[in-house]
Parts: C-alpha cells; structure tokens; sequence
C-alpha cells in the first residue's frame, strides 16, 4: 500500500501541539507494518520562522518520505504552497490514497481537485475541525467559502477519518451520506514513558515540595481549554498544586495567569511553557494526575501521553478520549464546574493518589490502545475497506457502461434508430 499524507505541518514543528505530534506517529506506525509513507507538507513553523529543511526533495524520518514545500503564509495565519500542489497534481495517480487535512484552507481545496482529476481516493482527515460550534464562531467570509466551496468539494472524499465517535456527532450535517471511520491519535509509549527521577529533579526546579499533590494540564491556551476552572478549584484547596505545559502565548495566557493572582494561588501555579519531548515527559512524571477540562477536544492526544507517563486522567465529558477509557479506574470524568473538581481531587487525594496500580493501569490500557503499532493496523484496515469499496463501486461503474454500450448495439441492430437515408 502506498499512502501519501498532504498535511499543512509535520516534525519538527511540535509547538503546533497535537495534530503533528499524532500525525507523525501515526506516519511511523504506518512504516513499521510495511506501508509506503509520503508526506507532502510545508516549511511553516509556529514561530513564523521557515523551518531550516530542505525543500522540494524527500527527506527521510523514521522510515517516512517527507516532502517540504514553501509555504505562502495568508490571512489568520492560513498557508498556501503552489509548489506543494503542483507535485501532489503530478504524483498522486502514483498512491493507493491521498489522505487530507487543512481542508478549510485554499490548498485543502486545490488537493480534493488534484485527487479528483487522477482518480484517486482522497480521505479527509478532520482533526474536530469540522465542530458545529466552531463553525458557528467562523466569521461570514469563511462560512461563504464553506457554502459556496469546500461542501460540493467535501463530496468527492472517498471517506472521512474521525478520531472519536463524537467528533462526527457535533458536526452538525456536514458528513450526512458520507463514509466515515474512527480511529484514535496514537501517541508514543517509547518518548511519553515513567521516568523514575523526574518528580524530584522537576519539583526542585520549579520549586514544588516532594509531598505536595500536583494536577497538570498540557496543551495551547485557547478558548476551548477551562484551566480556569482548575485554577479555581486548587484555590479551594491547601495542597494541591497546578502545573499548566505548553505554548505560553495565546488569548487565554495572561488572563489565566491574572485568575491565579486573584485568587492567590499564583505561587501554586507553575507555567512552564512549551517543553519537548523529554522535558514534557519528565513534567508528567513529576505531577499526580492529568486534568483536561474543555468545552470541545475531538480526541485529546496529551492526556494519552499523561497516561503512558503513569498518570490517571481527569477529563470533562466534551473529550472525545471519554469515549475509550469510560469505566476504567485510572479515568474520571467531571463536570465542567470548579466546585466539581475540587471533589475529585480531594477523592483522588484520600484514596488514588501514589497507587501502583491506577499507575500501571494507565500506562498498560495507553500503549494496547494507542501505539502507533495499534493505531496504524486499525488504519490500515479502514483505508482496506475503503479501497475495497472504490474498486467495487468503479467495477459496478464499469459494468453498467458495458450494458449501456451492449444496449445500443441492440438497438441499432434491431432496425431501429437510424439514420435518414439508411433505409
């Protein structure tokens, strides 16, 4: 099988967060059960800067073809790359499948044009992209070129990847009549792993005492994410700790910063900014339990990574990973209200906290789940069955121009329907 995945980043722009972090392992999973992996991405980075690769060649990362293309950065930060559409245009007859993300975008557009003129399946990748509630928050130029554009367009997608059951559900009609499939990010138990001198090193320097419970959250500060309500929720307590990873840019960065100084909790309140992949790891070793409380996350990839760390997860039921770990002892879910979490932190203080087996559980149930290894065989059976369902349906297609072409003849040869003057 050869795939070729048209994505608007890829390694080494981590600081996107999720959706590279995933994409990439998946990529490799891929690899690693013997399919042909291209990457068609761009040269942006989250620091506006080019990324310093080469361009318009393949690059190899972990087993993965990657192509770098100039990027053409446009309003909002979209991005457009001519020379990236050009080379899908003169390739993609060459893969089993294109798979798509970035589909709002103009070079989205141009690539469901590009699949559609070579005759291959193209498989859009939605990434909670497609939420109701975010397309509600579009502004009217952007709901035009959704009208007007991208929904006739959507239409020729071969298939739809959905990473939770409830990613499709909140996306109103959007995938009405359409395929579509569920398979989870992956996340990589051999980067996100236990590391055994991490809660003392990373609590010395960030100055947390050895005894103290800590909750951390990692992720972009954006207005789906309520770290406010954790922020909160520590205050009405005296132990508890906040660590909050990630980009410290973003609209909510100085506001949440500004809550922790009201309520007085600013000096448990760590902000550490972006960490890679060690760092992170090591800040998840450090802490007690994983909080990800949100008013939409189609799946939730970081509270994967707490897991492998060894941490149990406290999620509001808008995660779309809710739907995977329901019922297991290392999960629990709240509501989104700040009197909610405050009990189950004190729950998890007089009986969770420490316990081996919440510990290993978590990381057990991650890497079965959501390895790339897991992840990428279930892949690789949709894309299967999508393949499998094109070729049946162009079969059919065939079939009928055969009879169609076996009726004329039929009809020209019974007499009738002919020409003046061929009698």
């Amino acid at each position: 099988m050869r795939l070729v995945f048209v994505l608007p980043s890829y390694e080494p722009s981590w600081e996107f967060g999720g959706i590279v972090t995933s994409m990439s392992t998946l990529c490799r999973g891929l690899v690693g059960h013997g399919v042909d992996v291209t990457v068609y991405t761009t040269n942006v980075s989250a620091s506006g800067r080019p990324l310093e690769v080469p361009l318009d060649r393949p690059v190899e990362l972990g087993g993965v073809h990657v192509w770098y293309f100039e990027a053409t950065y446009g309003p909002g930060g979209s991005f457009y790359s001519r020379d990236l559409i050009k080379n899908l245009g003169w390739t993609a007859a060459g893969f089993d499948a294109v798979y798509v993300s970035a589909t709002w975008q103009w070079s989205g557009l141009e690539c469901v044009r590009a699949c559609r003129d070579a005759s291959v399946p193209m498989i859009v990748g939605t990434h909670g992209s497609f939420s109701a509630e975010l397309s509600a928050d579009a502004a009217v130029k952007d709901m035009l070129y959704r009208e007007l554009f991208f929904r006739k367009a959507l239409r020729g997608a071969s298939a739809v990847h959905l990473t939770a059951h409830s990613e499709g559900a909140v996306a109103g009609s959007w995938f009405e009549g359409m395929r579509t499939f569920v398979v989870p990010n992956a996340a990589d138990p051999w980067r996100f792993r236990p590391i055994a001198d991490a809660r003392e090193g990373f609590r010395a320097m960030h100055g947390i005492p050895m005894g103290a419970p800590v909750v951390i959250s990692v992720g972009h500060r954006n207005w789906m994410r309520r770290n406010d309500l954790v922020i909160r929720a520590i205050a009405e307590t005296d132990d508890w700790w906040y660590v909050m990873a990630g980009p410290d840019t973003g609209e909510k960065a100085q506001e949440w910063g500004a809550l922790a100084r009201e309520l007085e909790v600013d000096d448990r309140f760590v902000q550490t900014g972006f960490l890679d992949f060690e760092p992170l790891a090591e800040a998840l070793s450090a802490a007690d339990i994983f909080a990800l409380v949100s008013d939409y996350e189609n799946f939730g990839t970081a509270a994967v990574e707490g897991m492998m760390c060894g941490l149990p997860v406290m999620l509001s039921s808008e995660v779309g990973l809710c739907e995977n770990i329901c019922g297991e002892d290392f999960a629990f879910t709240v509501e989104k209200t700040d009197e909610a979490i405050t009990r189950r932190l004190s729950r998890f203080l007089s009986h969770g906290i420490g316990r081996y087996d919440i510990r290993d559980g978590a990381r057990r149930f991650a890497v079965e789940r959501f390895s790339p290894y897991a992840v990428a065989k279930c892949f690789i059976a949709e894309v299967e069955k999508v393949l499998g369902a094109r070729r049946a349906h162009m079969h059919r297609a065939h079939t009928a121009d055969v009879m169609d072409l076996n009726g004329m003849r039929l009809f020209r040869d019974s007499g009738h329907g002919k020409s003046a003057g061929e009698e």
